[in-house]
């Protein structure tokens, strides 16, 4: 096979797999939470990111995941994630114990995950 028609191929598969994400965003208020979601988790990543010149009271510290709830430790487990931070495997592990059985939080995280992995793929292979 060619190299335009694997690429061809390999485009319109990852097309049919957005497609059905994206019927799971097709309710607006659904759309609204995924926002707010990813608004968190960029306003997390500055926090992390400012951690060694933020004074103390207010600097990221990783005992912090301990005191919050399912979402905002959801937020930081995608930051912690994207920034390949050393804290990420231990706010993996406290998220699934917050969660016991509910999976909604786990596929949120990993769905948005892959989703940002694949577009900064296509940005530094285009």
């Amino acid at each position: 096979m060619r190299s335009w028609e694997r690429r061809l191929k390999e485009l319109e598969e990852k097309r049919a797999q957005r497609a059905v994400s994206e019927a799971d965003t097709s309710n607006p208020s659904r759309r609204a939470e995924i926002r707010d979601f990813i608004s968190g988790m960029m306003r997390l990543m500055g926090r992390i990111r400012r951690a060694p010149i933020d004074p103390p009271e207010i600097a990221y510290r990783t005992q912090d995941l301990y005191e919050l709830e399912p979402w905002p430790l959801a937020m930081y487990v995608c930051a912690l994630s994207l920034m390949e931070h050393p804290d990420e495997y231990a706010a993996r592990v406290l998220l699934q114990e917050v969660c016991g059985d509910d999976t909604f939080l786990f596929s949120l995280v990993e769905g948005l995950l892959e989703r940002l992995r694949e577009r900064r793929e296509e940005e530094v292979s285009a």
